[in-house]
């Protein structure tokens, strides 16, 4: 009997939270999908194997990283306040990050709100993050978006130029 009370005391506690206290919890979910430039892909067999215009799926597993990295919380918290929106008093006690959190912290309850999956067989990434506004989440993962193709782009960009540097020194 102690112990069936002790489970309906605990089941009263969690009906109570999640009904009354907790604060709501909207996700924003985007779906990503690296593709090719053309150009890379008419190059010629000799240079594809020098590594030239890399994988696809390498890309995504980049992206995948840099969404979780550090650098993309701090443009995040820079642009659209990531921080104080999670530190916000109109969410729950126990939802909300505390006020004087730690980076490595912030970076924990950043990574606890993000969903990343990719889907091997075609290659999307699927992006999940939660925020306490719906509004807020979209735009939260539209700057996401930019910055991975940003970031995609430079790491492209670098790759083609390094590329070419060795090819015009080989000839």
């Amino acid at each position: 009997l102690g112990s069936f009370l002790w489970v309906v005391l605990c089941f009263s506690i969690a009906t109570v939270y999640f009904g009354f206290m907790a604060s709501d919890r909207y996700v924003s979910r985007a779906e990503l999908i690296i593709k090719q430039a053309d150009q890379i892909k008419m190059l010629p067999d000799a240079l594809s194997m020098l590594g030239i215009g890399g994988s696809n799926h390498q890309d995504v597993l980049l992206i995948q990283d840099y969404l979780k990295s550090w650098d993309m919380v701090a443009k995040l918290d820079k642009k659209l306040a990531l921080k104080s929106h999670y530190q916000s008093s109109s969410a729950d006690y126990f939802s909300r990050l505390s006020d004087n959190v730690s980076r490595e912290d912030f970076i924990e309850y950043y990574r606890k709100h993000l969903t990343l999956h990719l889907d091997e067989l075609s290659g999307v990434l699927t992006v999940e993050l939660q925020t306490f506004d719906p509004q807020y989440g979209q735009q939260v993962v539209g700057l996401m978006l930019k910055e991975s193709e940003r970031f995609i782009n430079k790491l492209g960009h670098q790759v083609a130029f390094d590329q070419l540097a060795f090819v015009e020194k080989e000839v």
